[in-house]
């Protein structure tokens, strides 16, 4: 998993030959999301970040909040 901007490396993303039919891979500058493909059936078992926690459903909201204050910032 990279932890740089999706912008710049999704390209060697791809290339690394990851699995991406079954995760939807989002790269944000240094926060790396791997959301479980079933999170778009609103049947999802976890959500995993950059350092490997996992997190249930009820922390979905706070850690997207964190996320866009992170990247609202403009900082790295």
């Amino acid at each position: 998993m990279l932890s740089s901007c999706w912008k710049c490396d999704s390209e060697r993303h791809l290339s690394t030959g990851e699995d991406i039919h079954d995760y939807q891979v989002l790269l944000c500058h240094r926060i790396s999301i791997v959301l479980y493909t079933s999170l778009f059936r609103l049947d999802y078992q976890c959500l995993l970040i950059h350092s490997k926690v996992a997190f249930d459903a009820g922390n979905l909201s706070l850690i997207l909040i964190r996320i866009y204050s992170f990247l609202s910032t403009d900082t790295i």
